[in-house]
């Protein structure tokens, strides 16, 4: 059932749109280069505002972040560590690692 399809989901999330960028457009580009930008804005704020000899750093980030902090946990040498608090792997990656016909609403969702 897809998510829209929880009533209790749905009225706690709304309804997810997805863009999708047809090849060979600006768009296209930017949404190809975004991954990129981020790290090399990230590892020059991190060289530049906290040093590795003076600080000692523990990322913490949301949504589609989180993926990228993993990322980060190996590109930049003084991360002692990850808050993981509310951050998730990709989609599909979490979706295979649900056990067959989980709907995903936890208990404290009642749906009565």
């Amino acid at each position: 059932m897809p998510y829209t399809g929880v009533p209790v989901l749905r009225a706690n999330g709304g309804t997810a749109f997805f863009l999708a960028a047809r090849p060979d457009t600006q768009f296209y580009r930017r949404q190809a280069a975004w991954p990129l930008a981020y790290e090399t804005a990230y590892l020059d704020a991190c060289a530049r505002n906290f040093p590795e000899s003076e600080f000692s750093l523990y990322l913490h980030e949301h949504s589609m972040g989180g993926p990228q902090a993993h990322m980060l946990l190996q590109r930049i040498g003084n991360v002692r560590g990850l808050i993981g608090m509310e951050t998730s792997s990709f989609g599909i990656i979490k979706k295979k690692m649900d056990p067959p016909g989980a709907t995903g609403v936890s208990s404290s969702h009642s749906t009565t």
